[in-house]
């Protein structure tokens, strides 16, 4: 699986995986600590022992505290690795995976590196509010007319009766001789009636198949460009000695520093197509 990835991307999703195992030992270290404190507090009188009772109490509470955030911490960690591991996993044979250099994020006057994430994470969701927008846009009119003219004059094609020479006439079942009958008629209520919905819906956003589709591919750049540069964010925190915690739904791409090379955009694209 991991022969799919660069040498860095490898070794950064080996880092992730030793994160979670790390961050594994740490929880059950912390849980055989409780076990030791509890075992303290069932041996110690709280009667003639006050002090020592209420001194391994506040260290019961403590290291339930420590166990609570390792918890979480592998939770976090482990439903980020095993996302990227099965999208590795899920990649077609064809697709080239190459390094991609990460350019510098600009840190406003006096901004830390994790409030930087938090705004361009903000960004992200705008954007991606931005793309579920394009996504539920309809088709203008005349495309939706079009598309369903072509269903029509199909359906009055196999409707058509055919007359041979014993005058015997042929054809489909009732409905589609209807429609080979009334096409005309039916094209222009449909219309109508799409004219009608679309005055409904008037504050949809409308777009043409192409426009969709040009709009869906800027939107998804922009929101990983975003992403590599909230990474080089966390990174940056990182080597100042802050963790930040990644977001279990970023690009596997932007996680692991690479794009898909030339030979896999064309792969990419003919299975779109297909």
């Amino acid at each position: 699986m991991l022969s799919k990835l660069t040498e860095q991307a490898a070794e950064r999703f080996a880092a992730m995986r030793d994160k979670v195992e790390d961050t594994q030992r740490q929880m059950l270290g912390v849980q055989r600590r409780i076990g030791d404190v509890e075992q303290q507090l069932r041996n110690t009188n709280p009667d003639t022992q006050g002090e020592e009772f209420a001194a391994l109490q506040r260290e019961l509470d403590r290291q339930r505290g420590r166990l609570r955030e390792a918890q979480h911490s592998f939770l976090e960690l482990s439903r980020l690795h095993t996302a990227i591991r099965t999208w590795i996993a899920q990649l077609a044979p064809a697709i080239q995976l190459e390094d991609v250099e990460i350019g510098l994020a600009d840190l406003a006057n006096g901004e830390l590196p994790n409030d930087a994430v938090v705004r361009v994470r903000c960004e992200i969701k705008d954007l991606a509010n931005e793309r579920s927008a394009i996504r539920s846009a309809l088709p203008p009119v005349e495309e939706v007319c079009a598309e369903a003219d072509a269903q029509i004059d199909a359906l009055a094609a196999r409707g058509r009766p055919s007359v041979p020479h014993d005058g015997k006439t042929g054809g489909d079942q009732a409905a589609t001789l209807l429609v080979w009958l009334f096409s005309d008629q039916i094209k222009e209520r449909l219309r109508k009636e799409l004219k009608a919905q679309r005055t409904k819906d008037a504050g949809m956003l409308v777009l043409s198949a192409a426009e969709r589709e040009h709009r869906l591919a800027s939107a998804g750049k922009l929101i990983l460009d975003k992403e590599r540069e909230e990474e080089w964010l966390i990174r940056r925190a990182e080597q100042q000695g802050t963790t930040i915690p990644r977001r279990d739904k970023a690009s596997p791409l932007a996680i692991l520093g690479l794009c898909i090379g030339p030979r896999g955009r064309a792969t990419e694209r003919q299975a779109a197509a297909a």
